[in-house]
C-alpha cells in the first residue's frame, strides 16, 4: 500500500497534505511517485530540494515540523533508507532545516535495527561521544557493537573506528592485531587517515615490531590534501620521515604547510650527526 493511501485510509478526517507549502507538497507527491523513475534518485537529490526549500522560509522552526507530522508518521512505519534520511536531516545535515536531536536518535535507532550501516555507524557516535540530552550515555561497547554490525557490511568509516577502539581499548579487550585489521580495510578502500593510523604503528611498534621504513612506507600513500586536522606530534614524525619527498609539501594546504614548516625547524636536530 502507497504511503498516502495507508494514511488516509487511517486518518480518514485529515488530509495529508493541506497544512504544507506547495512546494513541500509536490516534493512529497514525487517521492511516494507510481514509478520508481520518476521518484527522487538518491537522498542527497531530496536533500538538494529540501535545502532549496528551505531557504526562502522565514517560518518559525515549530511550524516547519508541525507541517512535517504527516512525513514523520509514515516515516516511522517506512524502510530504513526514509527513516536514516530523517535522521540526518534533523542531525542538522541540511542547511536551513531545524535540528532536533531527539528525532535524529529515535530515526538513527529505526534506520539501525533494519541493519542500515550508514545509520548504525551515526549511532555509534552517539554512543561512543554520549547525549544525556537525547537519553544516551556515554557507552563505547554498545558504540562497538554497532560499528561492528556496520563493518560486517563493508562500512568504511565504522571499519576506521573499530580501529581505535580496538588499539585503545575502549569498552572491549585491547587488540592491535584486530585494530590492524580494521585500518588495512578502511584504508584499502582509500581511508586516508587509517593510512597514517597504520603507519604509527610502524613508527611507535604500537603492536607491531617497529620499523620506521615501513611507516615511511604507509605515510606516503596519504593524499594530505584530503586531512582536514593533523595530531601534530605526529604529524611532526611523518613529516621527518618523508621530508625526502619534494613533492609533499606542494601537495600540502596552506595552514599545514606552515606546520610543516615549523615542525622541520623543531626537529632539525633529528638529522644531525
Amino acid at each position: 500500500m502507497r504511503p498516502d493511501t495507508f494514511y488516509r485510509k487511517n486518518f480518514p478526517e485529515a488530509d495529508l497534505l493541506a497544512d504544507m507549502p506547495d512546494e513541500l507538497q509536490a516534493l512529497m507527491q514525487q517521492c511516494w511517485a507510481t514509478k520508481p523513475e520518476d521518484r527522487p534518485q538518491s537522498f542527497d537529490h531530496i536533500c538538494d530540494a529540501l535545502e532549496v526549500l528551505l531557504k526562502g522560509m522565514e517560518t518559525e522552526d515549530d511550524k516547519i515540523k508541525q507541517s512535517m507530522q504527516p512525513l514523520l508518521h509514515m516515516a516511522r512505519i517506512g524502510g530504513a533508507d526514509i527513516q536514516y534520511a530523517m535522521g540526518s536531516m534533523f542531525a542538522g545535515k541540511i542547511k536551513g532545516f531545524p535540528k532536533d536531536p531527539t528525532l535524529a536518535v529515535e530515526f538513527y535507532e529505526l534506520a539501525a535495527a533494519k541493519d542500515h550501516s550508514d545509520a548504525q555507524n551515526e549511532l555509534a557516535l552517539h554512543y561512543y561521544i554520549g547525549y544525556p540530552s537525547v537519553g544516551i550515555r556515554k557507552n563505547p561497547k554498545q558504540a562497538f557493537e554497532l560499528w561492528s554490525r556496520a563493518a560486517a557490511k563493508g562500512h568504511v568509516d565504522a571499519c576506521h573506528s573499530l580501529g581505535h577502539i580496538l588499539m585503545e581499548g575502549e569498552g572491549v579487550p585491547q587488540n592491535p592485531e584486530r585494530a590492524l585489521k580494521y585500518w588495512s580495510s578502511a584504508a584499502s578502500s582509500g581511508d586516508v587517515h587509517s593510512h597514517i593510523d597504520i603507519g604509527e604503528m610502524y613508527l611507535y611498534g604500537r603492536g607491531v615490531e617497529k620499523d620506521e621504513q615501513k611507516a615511511a612506507e604507509w605515510f606516503r600513500r596519504v593524499n594530505y590534501k584530503e586531512i582536514g586536522s593533523v595530531n601534530t606530534h605526529s604529524f611532526s614524525k611523518t613529516v621527518l620521515l618523508t621530508s625526502s619527498d619534494i613533492k609533499l609539501t606542494s601537495e600540502l594546504p596552506v595552514d599545514l604547510c606552515c606546520t610543516v614548516c615549523k615542525l622541520l625547524g623543531e626537529n632539525m636536530g633529528d638529522f644531525v650527526t
